[in-house]
């Protein structure tokens, strides 16, 4: 009998798509970027989130990527899929899919462009953990539907929702959903608030910048589990000095802005993005680069 598969505890890459000049996936760059993370201390990755710009790729290359992904990481590192799509039928085909290719869970946001009524939302949720019977990880998604402390309570007590992706400011509903069902994961989505998260309760992260700063983000966890608040501040002080300075750096899209600073640390994902984003001019670029010379980026991440 197959060993039912559960989500792990700890930080995760939510990871980038690489794509080719002529907007195709860079599948032979999944592998390279896998290697390096893990390498640096990576336990997991979220694929085809925002991050991954899976919602502006067709189901096909979602697929695909995500079978390279589950291959890449060979075991050595978990593995969770989104699948968040307008519509139901899709999310459930990817999630089945996912399982189907191996994958340790599923994700999705909220399902986007109508305003739907919050029932309708809740049984999305609930349709797409039901076709499969890997868990499900609800995306908490601050830009789309914000779902409310009860409306998540109700979903927790579906079996196989193992948590959530709690990417919002609010520390204390983070707190309140941990107290009240702490048999649930949840990882907090904005890096910047890696350590505060972990103090409130939560069980990991899975964000953007633990592509390009994997140590530092394992350090963080390494030195919280083991009592070193200190040295975790410091951690999470400059990775955060690093955001800012990235983050001054990108235009619409944070991951053309990524995508140069991988590069830089010798990992061939190319620089290109899904339009309508853009990826950074040489100029722009250069700038970012610099900055982070300066600011002793690449003697601590190598």
């Amino acid at each position: 009998m197959e060993k039912q598969k559960t989500i792990k505890r700890g930080i995760m890459s939510a990871l980038l798509t690489p794509f080719d000049s002529d907007g195709s996936v860079r599948v032979s760059a999944i592998k390279e970027m896998v290697d390096y993370e893990i390498e640096r201390g990576a336990k997991g990755f979220y694929v085809n989130g925002s991050t991954g710009e899976g919602i502006v790729m067709n189901e096909e290359e979602r697929m695909q990527v995500a079978e390279a992904t589950v291959k890449a990481a060979n075991g050595r590192a978990q593995v969770i899929i989104h699948v968040g799509a307008a519509d139901t039928g899709s999310a459930v085909r990817m999630a089945k899919h996912a399982e189907h290719v191996g994958a340790d869970g599923v994700s999705s946001v909220t399902p986007f462009y109508y305003h739907h009524n919050m029932r309708f939302i809740l049984d999305y949720f609930k349709d797409i953990a039901s076709s499969v019977k890997i868990p499900f990880i609800v995306y908490q998604f601050g830009e789309g539907t914000v779902l409310g402390y009860d409306e998540i309570m109700e979903l927790f007590t579906y079996d196989n929702i193992a948590g959530l992706k709690y990417t919002v400011d609010n520390l204390e509903i983070l707190f309140k959903i941990k107290d009240s069902r702490p048999d649930k994961l949840v990882f907090m989505g904005h890096d910047a608030m890696c350590l505060p998260a972990l103090v409130t309760g939560a069980d990991g992260e899975i964000g953007a910048f633990p592509n390009v700063m994997p140590d530092g983000f394992d350090r963080i966890w390494n030195m919280f589990s083991s009592g070193d608040l200190t040295g975790a501040m410091e951690e999470q002080k400059r990775i955060d000095r690093y955001i800012c300075a990235i983050k001054k750096h990108t235009k619409s899209s944070l991951q053309a802005a990524l995508k140069v600073v991988f590069g830089r640390l010798g990992v061939d994902c190319g620089t290109n993005v899904r339009r309508p984003a853009q990826p950074l001019d040489e100029d722009e670029a250069a700038a970012l680069i610099r900055e982070l010379e300066a600011l002793g980026f690449f003697e601590q991440y190598k």
